[in-house]
């Protein structure tokens, strides 16, 4: 029997929250929401997502960073696929840069509703295949 996709996204937005999650849970993956609270990382940890979906803009730039440098620095955290999504330009001319260096995919918002689910799951593929849990030293989705 295959496990369900997880999935953890978070956003302070509770709209934006429930509609990500509901379009995410019809393509069949399990949805945890929460928002960008400083213990998002144990959150992460206990859920052990296949992807973090994660929102920022400029007015939380530190602690959306924050979050992916924490991520980044956890071992058993640290290759777990990130997309950022911001709907603030500011913020994705200033951080974009460093984000992909993180192995980030980043997308603009608004964004259409096939792009996340083709995102997602290319994410999902990419941490659940055993190659790349096992032997993967850098971050394979950084090119997207």
């Amino acid at each position: 029997m295959l496990e369900t996709p997880s999935l953890v996204l978070i956003n302070n937005e509770p709209t934006f929250r429930w509609t990500v999650s509901q379009l995410l849970l019809g393509h069949g993956y399990s949805v945890s929401v929460h928002d960008r609270r400083p213990d998002a990382i144990e959150h992460v940890r206990d859920v052990r997502p296949d992807a973090v979906i994660l929102e920022a803009s400029y007015g939380s730039a530190v602690t959306a960073v924050g979050i992916v440098e924490r991520l980044r620095a956890d071992r058993t955290l640290r290759y777990t696929p990130i997309i950022v999504c911001s709907p603030d330009g500011k913020f994705l001319h200033s951080y974009g840069e460093f984000l992909r260096g993180q192995g980030c995919v980043v997308l603009g918002r608004p964004f259409d509703a096939e792009r996340i689910i083709e995102v997602v799951q290319r994410a999902v593929s990419l941490h659940t295949a055993p190659a790349y849990a096992a032997t993967s030293s850098h971050y394979p989705h950084s090119s997207w």
